[in-house]
């Protein structure tokens, strides 16, 4: 039986320094690693979070926005980082893009207003194709929030959609907000009770993953390490879930600076090794999707 793992990557955006995004992808790719690359079209700043809670300490703003633009409203498209639309770009053949919202605000694709929501994931298409010169097939909400409105739009112009764990409690808790359009939730329900990352809904691909292979920096502890290799040895359809700016985050000023934490940074790169050395075969969320769809 073949095993698969993708990784997805999240927020690389106009704000990123190619520095660092090219320190963990050539990590990666030096592996035979691709990657699932979820972009922000169009990021914007001044945009206050409400009791966000990130490595234990409150933050106001996204730690990725530097300090002179969180309390300018403005809006900044990726392909104006021409430095890194240059890396991803000719990165192509070892990862695929996938559309990261449109600006990143807060709960942006909770919304129920069907016009609102069809221009941003237009408008983040156009810069995208803009920016990449073809237009993503996934779609990734920011902060994995869903409506059943954002979701059935989402469905017309793409072929799946990832979010976050793919539990009963994910669907039924207000605080996850993964609000499913009805007709996917059979298909939802019998892939939470088989302990399963993914399902297919009439052909569009729902992509979750669970919170023991999302890669936190900050927790290294042999406990977390001994649960990620039993999940693993369990699964056959493993998620990897990171922010590669939270390899260079400063728990002190609350910023994403260059300096990586190369502890860190190793501690993630021995759990790819591992599951090579398990037999995973490493995809892109389109190639996974094409190899199962």
């Amino acid at each position: 039986m073949e095993k698969y793992a993708i990784v997805r990557d999240d927020d690389p955006n106009f704000f990123t320094s190619t520095k660092t995004i090219e320190v963990v992808y050539n990590e990666l790719f030096s592996l035979n690693v691709p990657v699932s690359s979820s972009v922000i079209p169009c990021v914007e700043t001044g945009l206050k979070l409400k009791n966000a809670m990130f490595h234990g300490n409150y933050i106001e703003y996204e730690p990725f926005v530097p300090e002179k633009y969180r309390s300018v409203n403005q809006q900044f498209a990726v392909y104006e980082n021409r430095e890194l639309v240059e890396f991803l770009t000719n990165s192509k053949d070892q990862l695929n893009i996938v559309q990261h919202g449109f600006s990143h605000s807060p709960h942006e694709f909770s919304s129920i207003n069907l016009g609102r929501l069809n221009k941003k994931v237009l408008l983040g298409r156009k810069i995208l194709k803009k920016a990449f010169g073809e237009t993503p097939e996934f779609f990734s909400a920011p902060y994995d929030i869903y409506s059943p409105v954002s979701l059935l739009l989402v469905q017309r112009y793409f072929h799946g959609a990832t979010f976050g764990e793919m539990k009963l409690r994910t669907m039924l808790s207000p605080k996850f907000g993964l609000r499913l359009p009805p007709y996917m939730v059979p298909s939802y329900l019998r892939a939470s009770n088989l302990d399963r990352v993914f399902c297919f809904s009439g052909g569009f691909l729902l992509l979750g993953y669970d919170d023991v292979t999302y890669i936190n920096p900050f927790e290294n502890s042999n406990t977390s390490n001994y649960a990620f290799k039993e999940y693993v040895k369990a699964h056959q359809v493993v998620v990897i879930a990171l922010h590669h700016w939270e390899f260079f985050y400063d728990k002190e000023r609350r910023i994403v600076g260059e300096r990586v934490d190369k502890t860190a940074l190793e501690s993630f790169i021995e759990k790819i090794r591992l599951l090579k050395d398990m037999g995973f075969r490493f995809l892109t969320t389109s190639q996974f999707y094409d190899k199962l769809s």
